[in-house]
């Protein structure tokens, strides 16, 4: 899963994963694990409406987020970074 981001507020950052998350089942969206940005300072967000646990991995230590690694590197074959991308209308 991926969502665009509008800007790097904590609060958009929260914003779209809540619509993100959302869409899963309450089994599928234990939690999640973030590093230590800055938007992700308002990560209780994610606790209280979909209920979700949130981690942080240690700073430089991005094998503790494999998951998220791994996306960003296959989104990275396809999308170098700041690649426009526009949000699909309709969907």
């Amino acid at each position: 899963m991926a969502a665009i981001v509008p800007d790097e507020t904590a609060a958009a950052s929260v914003a779209a994963q809540k619509a993100m998350f959302s869409r899963l089942p309450a089994a599928a969206r234990t939690g999640v694990t973030h590093d230590d940005g800055t938007e992700f300072a308002r990560h209780a967000g994610l606790r209280d409406e979909p209920g979700m646990a949130t981690y942080f991995a240690d700073p430089y230590s991005s094998w503790r987020r494999g998951g998220n690694e791994n996306r960003n590197g296959m989104i990275r074959r396809h999308l170098p970074k700041r690649t426009p991308v526009a949000p699909l209308h309709g969907t």
